[in-house]
């Protein structure tokens, strides 16, 4: 026996639209056998007549009882399976069958059980939602850096709207039930009969948005927990968005300091890289490095000559996040108590060097690239601008 598998593109619990889809399918010589959790299971054969009755579980068995068997026989109905433990599932192929159901107010009642537990469903979800969304919220007031939270928070973003689409659909399967339940409590028998196709065209949209979703997320989740690196400067092989210690000393007693390796034997934790990958900042380095000691100290006599610096680096998806990510940094590493010489070198579409004493601050924004460089030490960065429009011209 050769069987197939579909997926309705309707409302599951849109009972006369199972109706008629099952009897569809049949027609065209597949036979309904039993489903699992998101798909149906069709029998390959010839094409038959045959009709579908999906009728609500009034209680936890998950079987009909011999007494149902025994009277939905006698009517001409067959039973084919149980769809979760939501609905019974019969067919009849007599034209003779009596209809199951006469008094729509009686029938009402068997919807009752179906309504109380969609409403549940659709409350507690839709109250899971409201939690995750005041979660994230909670961590963008209380964080001193929520443009890059922000940034950083792809994947919960992307799973917040997620659980949106989850609740769109809870709240649309319990609509759909009720208002089945209350035209038959007014008087109105069922038809069995409807244009499903057309009827549920935004619902097939919404499957497929979700289902983008679901690849969004799985696609972000898995780049995120590969891409991750913490490298020696010295082994990372592609070009890196910085400027190197090196280049900003530009001085022959320039060294770099002895290596240290403290947690892995690979690294140098005097001059290493970190590189993270987000949906919305494809490339993310943080680049620390340090000089060695030299033969002149500091003029405040607090020790000898050692530059140092720090890089932070962003490419991000989008230019529209540069600006905020821009005034963010700015504010983060420039502090309201400590007085800087500041001025805006006409170099990138925006520019700012900030010192004070022996540290510069160098904030850089260009295009979608957004560059932070805290500097401890004699030379002046807006010198070496254009090697650093060189390096950011090779990402």
């Amino acid at each position: 026996m050769k069987y197939c598998y579909k997926r309705p593109a309707f409302d599951f619990y849109d009972t006369v639209a199972m109706e008629c889809w099952l009897s569809d399918m049949a027609k065209k010589g597949l036979l309904y056998a039993g489903n699992n959790l998101a798909y149906f299971r069709f029998l390959k054969a010839e094409p038959q007549n045959i009709c579908y009755r999906v009728e609500p579980i009034t209680n936890d068995e998950m079987e009909p009882s011999d007494e149902m068997l025994s009277a939905y026989t006698d009517a001409g109905w067959e039973f084919v399976a149980h769809q979760g433990n939501q609905f019974f599932i019969w067919k009849s192929t007599r034209p003779d069958a009596t209809e199951l159901h006469t008094d729509p107010i009686v029938q009402s009642e068997s919807y009752r059980r179906l309504c109380k537990k969609l409403i549940r469903s659709a409350v507690g979800t839709g109250l899971c939602v409201v939690v995750i969304f005041l979660i994230l919220l909670g961590g963008f007031l209380v964080s001193d850096r929520p443009v890059t939270l922000f940034l950083a928070s792809s994947l919960y973003l992307l799973l917040a709207i997620s659980e949106l689409f989850g609740v769109a659909q809870v709240v649309k399967q319990a609509k759909s039930a009720l208002r089945i339940k209350k035209m038959l409590a007014d008087g109105f028998s069922l038809s069995h009969k409807k244009d499903y196709h057309k009827e549920y065209r935004v619902y097939r949209i919404i499957n497929v948005l979700s289902l983008l979703f679901s690849i969004a997320i799985l696609t972000t989740a898995v780049l995120t927990l590969t891409t991750d690196w913490r490298k020696s400067v010295v082994n990372v092989e592609q070009p890196l968005p910085y400027l190197s210690l090196d280049l900003i000393e530009q001085s022959e007693e320039f060294a770099w300091a002895e290596p240290v390796f403290i947690f892995d034997p690979d690294i140098d934790y005097t001059n290493y890289v970190d590189f993270t990958w987000t949906l919305w900042v494809p490339e993310h380095y943080e680049i620390y490095q340090e000089g060695a000691e030299q033969s002149h100290k500091w003029p405040d006599g607090s020790g000898y000559y050692s530059p140092s610096a720090t890089t932070e680096y962003y490419r991000l998806t989008f230019s529209a996040f540069a600006p905020a990510l821009f005034d963010e940094l700015m504010e983060l590493h420039l502090w309201e108590n400590e007085e800087y010489i500041i001025y805006e070198p006409d170099a990138f579409d925006r520019t700012v060097i900030a010192k004070d004493e022996y540290m510069t601050h160098l904030f850089v924004q260009w295009g979608k690239q957004v560059v932070y460089i805290r500097y401890h030490g004699y030379a002046d960065l807006g010198e070496r601008l254009e090697l650093l429009a060189d390096a950011l011209s090779s990402q």
